[in-house]
């Protein structure tokens, strides 16, 4: 019993023993846990105060170079083709013989347009002829050797006058629209120096139209003025035996 009561207290006495280092070792393990806690906050806020080592920074990243695109490549040139052949040489062209240009005839004469006739002269002027014939309800003929010429007397306007020759037969008409013959017959029988006959006609719509007939004349020239119309022609002589 004393043997149990001696292990009993050698027991507690250990466990006292025991209980103060156990205590110890646990503050030291927590004094070790919070000088670690502090050593990482003093780093962690000292990483973000302090500048950085050369070591510790990162290094940039490399910048991206784009190279100029390579030259085009100059395709060789194209061979050169070979020169033609030369052209045969032409044979030169063998002349021809041209005959020499016929000579030209000499121009025929130009044949000479007939003389106008001339009139015949008369100791009355022209004014005072149409009043003759006025008067006298004849038509005026006036002659010398080669030429002949018949005079007419009318009244009105000679706008819009004209005249024609006529060839079978022979004769001269002329056309008066705005006048009007002096003489009041229709038909006058001349039958010399040159004239056969004259017409006269009279239209309300187309005015008066003379109508000169001739026999042995030629070349009839007309004058038409206010008071009168002149027909002058050239005599024909007949052949001597005819």
């Amino acid at each position: 019993m004393a043997h149990q009561k001696t292990q009993s207290a050698r027991q507690h006495q250990s466990d006292e023993h025991r209980a103060p280092a156990r205590g110890k070792s646990a503050n030291q393990m927590v004094g070790i846990a919070i000088a670690f806690l502090t050593a990482g906050v003093v780093f962690g806020v000292g990483q973000l105060v302090l500048p950085k080592p050369e070591w510790a920074r990162e290094a940039p990243p490399p910048v991206a170079t784009v190279s100029a695109a390579p030259a085009a490549t100059t395709p060789p040139p194209a061979p050169t083709p070979p020169p033609a052949p030369a052209a045969a040489p032409t044979p030169p062209a063998t002349a021809v013989a041209t005959p020499p240009p016929a000579p030209t005839p000499p121009p025929a004469p130009a044949a000479e347009a007939p003389a106008a006739p001339t009139r015949p002269t008369s100791k009355l002027s022209d004014k005072e002829l149409a009043r003759a014939a006025w008067r006298k309800n004849l038509p005026d003929v006036t002659a010398d050797a080669n030429h002949a010429s018949i005079l007419i007397p009318i009244r009105g306007s000679t706008a819009g006058s004209s005249y024609r020759t006529l060839e079978g037969p022979k004769g001269v008409q002329i056309s008066l629209p705005k006048a009007e013959s002096m003489i009041s017959m229709e038909f006058y029988k001349i039958r010399h120096d040159g004239f056969l006959n004259l017409w006269v006609k009279h239209d309300d719509a187309q005015g008066t139209t003379l109508k000169v007939m001739l026999g042995d004349a030629a070349n009839p020239q007309v004058e038409i003025q206010d008071d009168f119309v002149r027909v002058t022609v050239q005599k024909v002589v007949p052949a001597a035996g005819n």
